[in-house]
């Protein structure tokens, strides 16, 4: 080759080399220029062309300068992820950093940065798919982040992503250490001069939500009433375009779900829970449909709806909640780590309709929706536990329904087994051991066996011995050891149970608030045990057995009055306030008493349930209709006598032409131009219901 050819070679290169470093300024440039404003405007645009440019200049870099390109567009993928939920993205974000974090990395001065961003995409990835070494990588490599952060503000981000990390650990395997770490380090963060503005919103919304979740597990109110607070100071802060203020808004509604809960009742509990729906209301309303943070914000106002149905027992609180469950559940990406605690609680607003209502088809739903909950935990999940339990207590309903053995004995076993599961101290166990107890009971009264009633008894008394004074589940549990002390003076006739069914029963109506429907079952076996008591008398009507029929009469009353409590305690309730005033020849008020009992058949058996179903829950109440007439006509209401008489005895022939009635509006609806198909598909889903049976129901329970 000639000198000036390579001369001339020698000029071109360098002419290239030139020309590329130019073009690589020119989309560093833009791409600075793109990846300032997506953080401004946080808009998906902004998003897309920071991860288009950041890719073209990458492609045009030598390999010496390439890392910090390579952390931007992690970093970018990754927030693009969060913001539209592309699985995609995440992947790549971890592929990209992974060799960046290692400690022989190509980019040793940037490892601690890469660190940093791979414990962030992890924990997002164990958000989304659950896997358990994702967390476990996420914690190690935060860790390693934080130590080598020097002092300031990417220290303090460090510790605050650990935190959130050390939380998701402690739901996953119930380690306490974790979960005090994280509170402490979401304190020590929140504290950090090195954070202001959204950083320091941040930081103060997982202190938020790690102090909680602490209460949740502990119950102790001082860290709700923190929890709360820091909520309200995250607020206050927040301005209105900040890309965390929904999170504020959902972790600070859960807190004073929380707390309205703990409080019961009153102008605070009210106040809490009306505002813990309003900022549950507002993250759905502004999170976009395709983001990933849309079903955990359904599945909260869901909670929130049935948390105030447990108030008011109003059932279109309960018919929110079981609404907004179906939607979380419909949004919710595949093997989201939350997504058995979005099916355990849409299960348990099914079974709390069905309790109300006594639907199979909710029963079944709901066991069917708890067993995939069941399903899609690890064994040694903190969760399984509760969930199995969960299962085990709507098996023990539906052995109600169908007086079946075998679903009553997996019932307990399934119980047994989730006790087994939980660690001595768990805040679920006297719950835990007063579901068990109700389910002994029940093959007790079954079988006549007293050694499961004196075992019923016993979980009992350890459920309320286990409760801290002011818990909010003191009612229920006392409730359900009352019963068992009522099933076992059934079977013996000993007075110690039946003062002990009367002293437990006023204990748990005395910690009840007023308006809990819950109340009722108290009350009604108080009210039944009053009743007893009068009878055993020396003559069934001297002074005290005297007291205690008038007092059983005024119980039970407000037992079938008791808004929100399922119809088939109401109705029970009020045919034996009747039977009391009866024995009192109170004539007058006995046939109140069987109005009220009578008028509650129809929603006691009423159309959203299958024809199976109606017929059962009549058959319970066998010569109601009678009673009630033969009481109006001693009270000399001869028309009310006649009245009740044809009432008790037409609520099938009334669903009858309910149904004629409702035929007529399908062929209304079937004429119209598009009706014909909605039509059909209704007739359709109202005949299969029809063809669904109680042993549809039974056949769905495990075999073994």
């Amino acid at each position: 080759m000639l000198v000036g050819d390579r001369h001339n070679g020698g000029y071109l290169m360098r002419n290239r080399r030139r020309e590329a470093d130019r073009r690589a300024g020119e989309l560093r440039l833009r791409a600075r220029e793109a990846m300032h404003r997506a953080l401004d405007t946080k808009s998906p645009a902004d998003l897309d062309t920071s991860v288009d440019l950041l890719r073209a200049l990458l492609a045009t870099e030598s390999p010496g300068g390439r890392g910090r390109t390579l952390l931007a567009l992690a970093h970018f993928l990754t927030r693009r992820y969060d913001a539209a939920g592309a699985r995609a993205d995440l992947e790549e974000a971890i592929t990209l950093v992974e060799p960046l974090a290692r400690p022989r990395g190509p980019f040793p001065g940037l490892r601690t940065t890469a660190l940093h961003q791979l414990g962030s995409a992890l924990r997002l990835r164990y958000e989304a798919e659950g896997r358990e070494t994702d967390l476990r990588r996420a914690e190690e490599t935060l860790r390693a982040a934080v130590s080598r952060h020097p002092p300031g503000s990417m220290r303090a981000d460090a510790q605050e992503a650990l935190g959130v990390v050390l939380r998701l650990h402690f739901t996953r395997s119930g380690a306490e250490d974790k979960l005090d770490e994280a509170v402490a380090l979401g304190r020590l963060t929140s504290r950090s001069p090195w954070l202001q503005g959204g950083d320091r919103c941040s930081a103060l919304n997982n202190l938020t939500a790690a102090l909680r979740t602490r209460y949740e597990h502990r119950g102790r109110m001082e860290d709700l009433d923190e929890a709360v607070a820091h909520g309200h100071e995250a607020l206050s802060l927040a301005g209105s375009g900040l890309p965390q203020l929904p999170r504020l808004r959902f972790n600070l509604g859960q807190a004073l779900r929380l707390r309205s809960e703990r409080a019961g009742s009153g102008a605070e509990a009210d106040r809490d829970l009306t505002q813990a729906l309003e900022l549950l209301e507002s993250v759905v309303a502004t999170t976009p449909e395709h983001d990933p943070e849309r079903s955990r914000a359904l599945a909260g106002l869901a909670t929130a709806y049935r948390g105030r149905f447990d108030r008011s027992g109003r059932e279109s609180d309960l018919e929110k909640a079981i609404s907004w469950s179906r939607r979380a559940l419909g949004q919710a990406r595949d093997g989201h780590a939350d997504h058995y605690a979005m099916l355990s609680n849409f299960g348990t607003s099914l079974a709390l309709r069905f309790r109300l209502r006594g639907s199979s088809g909710d029963l079944r739903e709901a066991l069917g929706v708890l067993e995939s909950a069941s399903s899609v935990l690890p064994e040694d999940h903190a969760a399984k536990p509760l969930v199995v339990a969960g299962h085990g207590v709507l098996l023990w309903e539906l052995y109600q329904r169908s007086g079946e053995g075998t679903v009553l004995n997996h019932s307990i076993r399934a119980q047994r087994r989730a006790l087994e599961l939980m660690p001595e101290g768990h805040a679920e166990r006297a719950g835990g051991r007063s579901n068990l107890g109700l389910a002994l009971r029940s093959r007790g009264k079954a079988t006549g066996s007293i050694e499961d009633l004196n075992a019923a008894v016993g979980e009992g008394l350890a459920a309320a011995g286990g409760l801290r004074p002011g818990d909010h589940r003191r009612p229920a549990v006392l409730g359900a050891l009352a019963g068992s002390y009522w099933a076992r003076f059934e079977l013996t006739g000993a007075w110690s149970d039946l003062d002990d069914t009367v002293r437990t029963a006023e204990r748990a109506l005395a910690a009840a608030p007023g308006t809990d429907p819950g109340r009722a079952e108290s009350l009604r076996t108080l009210g039944a045990a009053l009743g007893a008591r009068a009878a055993m008398s020396a003559a069934g009507s001297n002074a005290g057995g005297g007291n205690d029929r008038r007092r059983a009469k005024e119980v039970l009353r407000e037992a079938a009055g008791t808004a929100g409590a399922p119809a088939r305690l109401r109705v029970d309730a009020a045919r034996r306030w009747a039977e009391e005033a009866a024995l009192l020849e109170d004539w007058r008020e006995a046939t109140t008493g069987y109005e009220a009992a009578v008028s509650g058949l129809a929603t006691l058996a009423w159309l959203g349930i299958v024809r199976a179903d109606q017929e059962r829950l009549l058959a319970e109440c066998y010569g109601l209709a009678q009673d009630a007439s033969a009481a109006a006509l001693l009270a000399g209401a001869t028309t009310a006598s006649v009245r009740l008489l044809e009432q008790g005895r037409g609520v099938m022939w009334s669903h009858v032409l309910d149904a004629e009635g409702a035929r007529t509006e399908m062929e209304r609806l079937r004429r119209h131009e598009e009706g014909g198909e909605l039509a059909d598909r209704l007739i359709a889903i109202r005949e299969e219901l029809d063809a669904l049976g109680l042993s549809t129901v039974v056949e769905a329970a495990p075999a073994g």
